[in-house]
């Protein structure tokens, strides 16, 4: 029991890190991607 427990435990940890570093990424990449739209559009304005 204690043992299944504790692996359940552990399991659920790492799925729980797993899924935090996920959003994380996610997160960073929304972020640069929205970074990377904004100065190309500044690039164009000052193009233009």
């Amino acid at each position: 029991m204690l043992l299944s427990r504790r692996r359940v435990m552990l399991s659920i940890l790492v799925l729980a890190a797993r899924m935090m570093m996920l959003s994380l990424v996610m997160m960073m990449g929304c972020s640069v991607v929205m970074s990377g739209g904004v100065m190309m559009m500044l690039l164009r304005g000052m193009l233009r």
